[in-house]
């Protein structure tokens, strides 16, 4: 069968759609006139100024709106009735999971005419009693992250402890395993049978995320089977203007100052290389003279790769040069008992104890040269010489 690119347009903005389960927000407010009654059937207009995307609503008869799943951006909100003059609110700066409150007070006049309000109101949330923190995308992209992982940065938020090595650390004095972290409303914790330490699927790119919520305690409804906290991260979604970022961010140990344990030892710097590099870029979906996404469909794609090199220092056995010619005369038990090693070839019934079984073992512990397999004599010429002074000399 054969796919039109309009078909094909329509089946990706479909399968964009579906997958975006977004963390959201909501702004809701109360249409009153200039002596405090309120304005039913209001017209209310929600505009994301980066996507120009709307949501349009009426007033209810108590003249309260409610709009909910919106994205985490900037939005004006207009209000208009007929007989009054429309009132239009700049700058409500909308967080992940934040429950936003905008009144707009409406005075009588010729619908031509438009009250304009530029400075952003009170961003106060005084529609929850969860305690926590938004962290922002501008202290996301500007605060040093050693690793690159944006949730190190949940930490600055009061009541969050680093300790525990879980998918999330702990919040509010609770342990890790029932606190929760979601991904753009997905949670990103695998399960684990070890219940006190749970472990993060996904890693997101610091430059995909938008902003993240870190809330402590009081949770609302929706996060009630949750005793702890829950991280609410919202990635980056596409704009109208194409947008992105390209980076690498190294660290080197030519840069880097000496260990002080391995400096006091007299030990030099081991080699440290680490490269962290990728880059996103969002915009419209447009197919020129096919589809134009710009208000209505949008893309981002983002990709990192971390090359890391380093040095290691690691201790193991390796067999002395006798025993790798199959003398064992010198084989001692941790303690220095002698262990005999005995010929399996001479394995026969003990005349003395019928259904037991004796075996002679071989001349000083040495096995002959014509017993040792071509594949052991080839296997020791792969095993580097010690290089350190054994701290047990019987084995």
């Amino acid at each position: 069968m054969k796919t039109t690119p309009v078909a094909f347009v329509l089946a990706l903005c479909l399968a964009v759609s579906m997958s975006g389960q977004t963390p959201t927000g909501t702004v809701q407010g109360t249409v009153t006139d200039s002596t405090g009654a309120v304005i039913p059937g209001a017209r209310i207009v929600i505009t994301n100024i980066h996507t120009n995307e709307a949501k349009e609503l009426r007033t209810g008869p108590s003249g309260r709106y409610v709009q909910p799943f919106l994205l985490p951006g900037t939005y004006t909100v207009l209000a208009e009735q007929n007989g009054f003059r429309p009132q239009r609110q700049e700058n409500v700066k909308l967080n992940v999971g934040q429950n936003r409150s905008v009144d707009l007070t409406l005075e009588v006049g010729a619908v031509t005419q438009e009250i304009q309000v530029s400075g952003a109101p009170p961003p106060l949330d005084v529609n929850t009693s969860s305690i926590g923190q938004v962290i922002e995308n501008k202290r996301i992209m500007d605060l040093p992250l050693n690793g690159r992982s944006v949730f190190a940065l949940a930490n600055l938020t009061p009541g969050v402890n680093p300790t525990g090595g879980g998918a999330t650390p702990h919040m509010g004095g609770s342990r890790n395993a029932i606190s929760e972290l979601q991904i753009d409303g997905v949670t990103n914790i695998a399960p684990e049978n070890n219940v006190g330490i749970n472990q993060r699927v996904y890693e997101p790119q610091v430059d995909s995320v938008e902003e993240f919520n870190v809330q402590v305690n009081a949770l609302s409804a929706e996060y009630g089977r949750f005793g702890g906290g829950v991280i609410n991260v919202a990635t980056k979604s596409g704009a109208n203007a194409v947008h992105g970022t390209a980076y690498d961010f190294l660290r080197n140990s030519q840069l880097d100052a000496n260990n002080f344990f391995a400096n006091r030892a007299g030990r030099g710097k081991g080699s440290f290389k680490r490269n962290q590099w990728g880059g996103t870029i969002g915009g419209p979906i447009v197919v020129p003279g096919v589809y134009d996404g710009r208000d209505k469909s949008f893309f981002f794609v983002g990709f990192e790769a971390t090359n890391s090199r380093s040095q290691s220092v690691f201790t193991g056995t390796v067999p002395p040069p006798e025993w790798r010619t199959g003398d064992f005369s010198n084989l001692r038990t941790s303690g220095g008992s002698a262990i005999t090693i005995y010929d399996p070839l001479t394995v026969r019934e003990d005349p003395a104890n019928p259904g037991r079984f004796i075996r002679n073992p071989f001349s000083g512990n040495r096995l002959p040269a014509n017993r040792l397999t071509p594949v052991a004599v080839n296997a020791m010429k792969f095993y580097p010489a010690s290089n350190v002074t054994p701290t047990n000399p019987y084995t």
